[in-house]
């Protein structure tokens, strides 16, 4: 397996595909494989070279349990760390979700780095407070892989291969992750020069967030997807796929 190393946290990511570079970045309780599964590899591969990575604490990648592994500085560094290996000076970024804070912690931190960026169910949103009650995270952590997995199924089919990689998910390493401070990334879209493009399904909590970000980019592109939550924006990979297409093919 590949691995890119970040001050010794080891990164995994593989390469499919021809084309300029695209970086996949997936969302919370994923790993890259989510990327190949969905639809979304098979749709990209034929015009790009994707580089599929597991973020730290998922897949194949290694999963501290100390949060302050996780905090965005280091988090960055591994996507960089990834693009140097394979001699990328600059990318096309996709985060997803999880990997939308992704992307604008990278438009942040490294913005020459990017051509085109795509952000899919996420928002810059106020900062995270690691002490603050929160019952998602509490569900995760009491429930584990189990209490995921009903999660998911409360909202889509999942397969045999899916299940078996919630199960099999680092808790310690997940909940690490919900536990590391996270500054607020507000202040960020207007200083987002490159091309950006934003989807959300209607449904979701964070559309007036995102449609907000969309106004304040300099050059923006917003997609609502009518009718979509969260995860129906994930898993209608023929829908999103046209909409990235386009906006690539415009770079």
């Amino acid at each position: 397996m590949p691995y890119a190393d970040n001050h010794g946290v080891r990164i995994h990511y593989e390469v499919e595909g021809q084309g300029p570079p695209l970086v996949l970045s997936h969302g919370f309780s994923m790993t890259s494989e989510d990327w190949r599964e969905y639809g979304y590899v098979a749709g990209l591969q034929d015009r790009f070279t994707l580089i599929l990575m597991d973020s730290r604490g998922y897949g194949a990648s290694n999963k501290p349990h100390d949060p302050s592994a996780y905090i965005r500085p280091l988090l960055v560094g591994d996507v960089i760390a990834v693009i140097d290996k394979l001699r990328f000076s600059q990318v096309h970024f996709w985060g997803w979700s999880m990997g939308g804070d992704m992307a604008y912690a990278l438009a942040q931190s490294a913005p020459e780095r990017l051509r085109r960026v795509i952000i899919g169910g996420a928002c810059a949103g106020p900062a995270a407070e690691p002490d603050r009650p929160d019952e998602f995270r509490d569900s995760v952590e009491q429930g584990g892989g189990a209490w995921l997995v009903e999660l998911w199924k409360q909202h889509l089919p999942i397969s045999t291969a899916q299940e078996a990689r919630l199960r099999q998910l680092d808790i310690q390493a997940l909940s690490a992750g919900m536990r590391a401070p996270f500054p607020s990334l507000e202040s960020i879209p207007p200083t987002m020069s490159m091309p950006c493009l934003l989807y959300i399904g209607e449904s979701e909590g964070d559309y007036d967030c995102a449609l907000k970000d969309s106004q304040r980019m300099p050059n923006a592109r917003f997609v609502s997807i009518p009718g979509f939550n969260h995860f129906d924006t994930w898993a209608r990979s023929e829908v999103v796929l046209p909409h990235v297409l386009e906006f690539l093919g415009e770079g």
